[in-house]
């Protein structure tokens, strides 16, 4: 199943190769290289995965998830950091941040790949969805 992607990252290269990778497997994908805005476009894609590097031009995105997580328009959303290598505790700062997941770069394309099915909605989510919009 398809879903939307958000990658946020200022190594153009490592962005470029994830972003062909992921439109490859048939996903839809915005790829950034930086954070600018960054709330206000999730809230108004609402992609079912953003990717985001730890650093992000002089930012902090373990913040930026957090603010993300802590958004009700944007907590929905799964977060995958990408950390140069992860750690354990780098893994464990991005779990407390919110993230779904934490994936060492370079990052393996089964990794990511596994990610993005990870964030598609099951069928039962999306028959609830349509139940909902339907006001039952």
């Amino acid at each position: 199943m398809s879903v939307s992607i958000v990658i946020v990252s200022d190594d153009a290269g490592s962005r470029g190769v994830h972003a062909h990778m992921l439109r490859t497997a048939g996903h839809a994908v915005i790829a950034r290289d930086d954070a600018c805005g960054l709330i206000e476009l999730v809230r108004a894609e609402r992609p079912a995965l953003l990717v985001l590097d730890f650093v992000i031009a002089g930012e902090d995105g373990l913040s930026l998830c957090e603010r993300i997580k802590a958004d009700p328009d944007c907590a929905s959303t799964r977060v995958v950091m990408l950390a140069e290598p992860t750690t354990q505790a780098a893994a464990l700062r991005a779990k407390r941040a919110g993230a779904f997941r934490a994936v060492s770069k370079p990052v393996q394309s089964s990794a990511l790949l596994g990610c993005a099915r990870g964030a598609a909605p099951s069928k039962q989510s999306l028959v609830l969805r349509m139940l909902r919009s339907l006001g039952a």
